[in-house]
């Protein structure tokens, strides 16, 4: 009894385990590193599910990558976002008053039942742009089903008449196309090859001198250089092919002190404004001017 028990007790104090022990503790480690790579291969799965989800976002999102790509892949993943509700159910029109709303959503192109991220934004833009009226246009998704697009149209500056035919110009004398002339009797005429470009400018000059703009009934442009403006008493003024602004601040000094505009004249020469020259009509031998000197 003795002996055993000093056996037992030197089996107790060595410590080591038995090979029982051995056995448990290696497959118990096992299964540890087992379900630890499972957790953190789930992990890793569910990272790069949501990266690759989000990078796709963006790619979509940014360029409008299903619009031009091509593929199964492609048609599942649009598939999926309009199944997820990612499609356009509203379409938001701001600031168009002359422009049509249908000309404005066909721009938009036909999205049908494709998800929100098959609008190419930028191409939507160029078309809603290349509308007559419409000048600049801003092209947005809202998500998760709203499209909103924002436009700034043109204004009408003034109406161009060349061969026979009238047109409406913005204020950069582009025709804005679809703009009816009749509708704009108010505006300035200008007549002529090229009138239209080159209007800004002369405008410009009206704005300068309102009292001589609002006797004038047309402004023919002459050989592409310079204008002859018809004055509603039926005189005409030719004014030079540069500095047409001064030309017309003289004319303006002349109506404010003489009434020039008033005489009973049938021309005025300002192509030289060193030397102005006054025609008088038929049966004037001169020109009385009314007002005072300078």
């Amino acid at each position: 009894m003795k002996k055993t028990a000093r056996k037992t007790k030197k089996r107790h104090s060595s410590g080591r385990p038995t090979v029982f022990t051995r056995i448990r503790n290696h497959f118990a480690a096992r299964l540890r590193g087992a379900k630890y790579r499972a957790g953190a291969a789930v992990r890793l799965a569910t990272v790069a599910i949501t990266a690759v989800m989000l990078l796709g976002v963006a790619v979509l999102w940014g360029g409008g990558w299903l619009a031009g790509a091509a593929g199964g892949a492609a048609q599942s993943t649009d598939k999926a976002l309009a199944g997820a509700g990612f499609t356009v159910r509203h379409v938001d029109i701001i600031g168009a008053d002359r422009a049509e709303a249908d000309a404005i959503h066909a721009a938009l192109g036909d999205l049908g039942p494709n998800s929100i991220f098959t609008l190419d934004a930028a191409s939507a833009r160029q078309r809603v742009e290349s509308l007559g009226w419409v000048d600049e246009a801003v092209v947005a998704r809202l998500l998760p089903n709203r499209i909103s697009v924002t436009v700034t149209e043109r204004r009408p500056a003034a109406v161009w008449q060349n061969d026979g035919a009238f047109f409406v110009v913005d204020s950069d004398g582009g025709v804005i196309d679809g703009a009816d002339p009749a509708e704009y009797t108010a505006l300035p005429v200008v007549v002529g090859a090229r009138a239209g470009e080159a209007a800004p400018e002369l405008l410009d000059a009206y704005r300068q001198f309102p009292s001589v703009a609002e006797r004038v009934e047309a402004a023919q442009r002459v050989g592409e250089r310079r204008w002859t403006l018809w004055i509603d008493s039926g005189m005409k003024v030719h004014l030079p092919e540069d500095e047409g602004a001064a030309a017309l601040a003289i004319l303006n000094d002349l109506q404010t002190r003489r009434h020039i505009l008033d005489a009973p004249a049938s021309l005025i020469d300002l192509r030289d404004t060193t030397r102005i020259v006054i025609r008088p009509m038929e049966g004037h031998d001169s020109i009385e001017l009314k007002g005072r000197e300078a």
